[in-house]
């Protein structure tokens, strides 16, 4: 990974923790098209189908289970809730800021390779 990436990727995390914070005080909201969340009506747990629907992901279910290395904290750190795997609330906003360039960093961070068929998305710098 590039130091031009690494920069990036901790600039985000910066604006996530920056915005958690927020949270705390105000109400603050996303959008995803029409859509808009307020972030404290989130719940402290997010399962991997209703984060695909705030990233405004596909619908294939299958694609998303089965490819970690576009899952929230790369497949790591989730629990279940009721039988259902799901990621901390922190963890989906940061996963939400995730773009295909941003893929190495985010897997650095989380200590899992990222597969090769993810690597011909990341852009050569």
């Amino acid at each position: 990974m590039d130091r031009e990436t690494r920069d990036e990727f901790n600039i985000v995390n910066s604006k996530i923790d920056k915005l958690m914070h927020l949270t705390e005080e105000k109400n603050v909201s996303i959008r995803n098209g029409n859509t808009e969340i307020k972030i404290n009506d989130l719940p402290a747990f997010i399962s991997l189908k209703d984060a695909i629907k705030l990233k405004g992901g596909s619908d294939s279910m299958a694609t998303w289970r089965t490819n970690y290395a576009i899952q929230p904290a790369m497949g790591t750190n989730s629990v279940r809730i009721a039988g259902v795997r799901s990621w901390a609330k922190e963890i989906i906003l940061e996963w939400l800021t995730i773009t295909d360039e941003m893929l190495p960093a985010y897997a650095e961070k989380w200590g899992v390779p990222l597969p090769e068929k993810y690597k011909k998305y990341v852009k050569e710098k």
